[in-house]
């Protein structure tokens, strides 16, 4: 049971992150700019880690050579992943920001668990395993549809999906909303490989630290490159920077979250090999919607409000049901 209680403590972090990076965000006038802070740091402390452990950050003679191409891309499914969750946690909120990559995340993780893709271990998808996924799912609907559901039986009306109502010109936004909410799926699956591919590069590497290194330094040398071709593009066209060049007022723990970030892709690529891929994603699925409602039900780190309903709480202990009937079937 620790391994899990690991997975939902680094599970509580996501949502935390991705607050204090969507802060970030606003002051820095910049996503990118906001995701290469975040993956700086991470990497910087990463380093340090690993240089006070004395492990190095050297890699074994003919390690380069040995393995596959997709063993590097950890790091550039993670900037997809990151600056996703950004840009979703200004549309959606915390709560969506956390359940809607949950429906990708459960079922990439199935697949590659079903398949050992990127050299998981094979677990093969019983009735009972089945059974899990099926539970899952249905905790993800419950924190997110239940609240629609329960404001249109009892006002009639339609609901927001956060517990909020829907008039007007909110119910107009509703299609580019699930357009961001199926983008957010998108991520959720590159977020399962993301968890996979560094869960074997940290087995390859016997270090799951020096794994995360590695993927957090290839994601910051990608986001270097997309600033660059950002502001080439910027000045090929003329643009002027958006909202101007000054940077907006900041507290300090805005630029902590790629200390966060760091930890969060650690502990991953230390479950996987212990817990596969599948259960990995589920009881990180289950910290990080813990955290994205007490984010949203009392407004932490600068977040807006939002009620949060019993039916949602219902819907995180089926999902954990979900994750108990994984590990044990």
């Amino acid at each position: 049971m620790l391994p899990m209680l690991f997975g939902v403590v680094i599970g509580i972090m996501l949502p935390v992150q991705t607050a204090m990076n969507s802060r970030l965000r606003g002051a820095l006038h910049s996503l990118f700019a906001a995701s290469f802070v975040s993956f700086g740091l991470g990497t910087v402390a990463l380093l340090a880690t690993l240089v006070v452990s004395g492990a190095g950050v050297g890699l074994p003679d003919g390690f380069l050579r040995s393995q596959p191409w997709w063993i590097w891309i950890g790091g550039a499914l993670g900037v997809v992943f990151l600056t996703g969750n950004i840009a979703l946690f200004s549309h959606l909120g915390a709560v969506q920001t956390v359940v809607m990559p949950i429906l990708g995340q459960i079922v990439g993780g199935e697949v590659i668990d079903q398949f050992g893709l990127f050299d998981s271990p094979v677990r093969v998808l019983t009735y009972g395993r089945g059974a899990g996924t099926m539970l899952a799912i249905a905790g993800v609907v419950l924190v997110v549809a239940g609240p629609e559901l329960a404001t249109r039986r009892v006002r009639g009306g339609r609901g927001s999906g956060d517990g909020r109502e829907v008039h007007g010109e909110d119910s107009g936004r509703e299609p580019a909303l699930w357009l961001w909410r199926l983008a957010g799926i998108a991520a959720g699956m590159l977020s399962a490989m993301q968890s996979a591919v560094n869960g074997t590069l940290g087995a390859h590497l016997h270090s799951a630290v020096k794994a995360a290194f590695i993927s957090f330094l290839i994601g910051t040398l990608a986001l270097v490159a997309l600033l660059a071709l950002q502001r080439l593009i910027r000045r090929v066209g003329h643009r002027p920077q958006p909202h101007g060049s000054r940077m907006g007022a900041t507290r300090w723990w805005f630029w902590i979250g790629g200390l966060l970030g760091a930890f969060f892709v650690y502990g991953n690529a230390t479950l996987v090999p212990v817990l596969g891929t599948g259960l990995t994603v589920v009881v990180v699925i289950a910290g990080q919607l813990l955290g994205g409602l007490g984010i949203d039900r009392y407004g932490l780190l600068g977040a807006s409000r939002r009620r949060v309903h019993a039916i949602q709480l219902i819907g995180i202990v089926v999902l954990i049901a979900g994750g108990i009937a994984l590990r044990l079937l």
